[in-house]
């Protein structure tokens, strides 16, 4: 029966892959006690029988976790977990562990995530296949940045600071006395945060000198507090707090910020007016503004100049900053020894998703010595990885595995 049952899985996991989840899980179940009988039986067959019971037992993990089940899905596991030992195939054992660290129930630890990543990771380097290697490291790595995500997230909603202000508040700050790092700018706001506005009356404090606001020039009087103000504060205020943007505002966004700001601060409009002695302030504030936009509009000056920005953090924030991103240096730890696993191993696929994901943790690049036991452990093995799986949806109450030894 066994040709038979083999075409009866190949159809199995075509209805996953086409979304048919119910008939995928269902089919399969019927599949289960003649597989176990073929790779029990002696005979040339017995190893193929081996390697399709296992490609099924992670065709009804898949489904169980797909359909919402993830305890059911546990109990498929551990039964694959027993037959992969049985059977001497830690590959299986590995991809069983990696399906199930994906599990998401409702108010689970990540800790036993991480458990199973880890336990998969021995694994794999106690076979020394560097596919094994990458596919963990990736699985782990991407475990991690989403973990990284989700505390960004909830800092942010918690502080009120967007995703941009965050990520430029853990970038580590020069060190006092490198030569080579560029002077920087410590901005009076946290990130994220408007500059100034008409809310900011009056003024955070500031005391106007009674003498230039009854000065007699054609400004009334809140330009004159407006221009003293801004005056006060060129040199204390970044680009973007003399604009009143945030700091992921769009090039639009600047655009719109210098247009405002130019219909009160512009030295046309008080060409051949009297402005006394606010018209060498018009020319400053106007000049700071100018070269604000002309930055923050232009991408490389804008990365550059941000990277000169020390901004004050929130209290209490900066603990939190700290462990988000020694998340972020974990993932990309653990990525980049997919990324040379996977080399090692041929696998395009990983390679491709382990750079996709490690530009997002935003972790500099770690020495190379650092992945130097991964190509011994790894040496002189090389396989290809199964054909992956479509994920699929559906609602089916799958019947429970049988036990590993009946």
């Amino acid at each position: 029966p066994l040709p038979a049952a083999a075409m009866s899985l190949d159809r199995a996991l075509a209805l996953e892959q086409q979304g048919a989840v119910n008939e995928a899980a269902e089919l399969g179940q019927r599949i289960v006690p003649i597989l176990d009988r073929c790779a029990a039986a002696d005979g040339p067959d017995r190893e193929l029988a081996r390697h399709h019971r296992a490609r099924l037992h992670l065709l009804l993990i898949r489904c169980c976790l797909r359909l919402q089940q993830p305890g059911l899905a546990r109990q498929w596991g551990g039964r694959m977990r027993q037959l992969a030992r049985d059977d001497g195939a830690p590959r299986f054992e590995v991809k069983t562990l990696l399906a199930l660290a994906g599990i998401d129930e409702p108010g689970a630890d990540l800790s036993r995530e991480f458990s199973e990543l880890s336990e998969a990771r021995t694994i794999a380097e106690s076979d020394g296949d560097p596919w094994l290697m990458a596919e963990v490291a990736l699985a782990h790595g991407r475990a991690l940045l989403a973990q990284a995500r989700a505390h960004t997230d909830a800092l942010a909603q918690r502080t009120g600071l967007n995703l941009r202000a965050l990520q430029r508040l853990q970038q580590p700050a020069a060190q006092p006395g490198d030569a080579s790092a560029p002077a920087r700018h410590r901005c009076q706001r946290a990130p994220g945060t408007a500059g100034h506005s008409d809310s900011d009356l009056p003024f955070e404090g500031m005391t106007f000198d009674p003498a230039l606001l009854a000065e007699q020039v054609v400004l009334n009087e809140q330009i004159k507090k407006d221009l003293l103000y801004f005056d006060a504060h060129l040199d204390a205020w970044s680009h973007f707090e003399l604009l009143a943007i945030s700091l992921d505002a769009s090039t639009d966004d600047v655009r719109k910020a210098y247009f405002m700001a130019s219909k009160r601060f512009h030295p046309d409009r008080y060409f051949r007016k009297n402005t006394g002695s606010y018209q060498e302030r018009i020319g400053r504030v106007f000049e700071a503004i100018k070269t604000a936009y002309g930055v923050l509009c232009d991408d490389a000056a804008r990365a550059e100049y941000e990277a000169t920005l020390d901004w004050p953090q929130p209290a209490g924030l900066e603990d939190e900053l700290a462990a988000n991103r020694e998340l972020r240096q974990r993932a990309s730890d653990r990525l980049r020894t997919a990324l040379k696993c996977g080399r090692l191993g041929g696998c395009r696929d990983i390679v491709a998703a382990a750079t996709a994901a490690l530009a997002e943790t935003g972790i500099a690049p770690a020495p190379r010595s650092a992945l130097a036991g991964a190509r011994e452990r790894a040496d002189g093995h090389s396989r290809s990885p199964p054909s992956g799986s479509v994920a699929a949806s559906g609602s089916l109450l799958l019947t429970k595995p049988m036990s590993a030894g009946s």
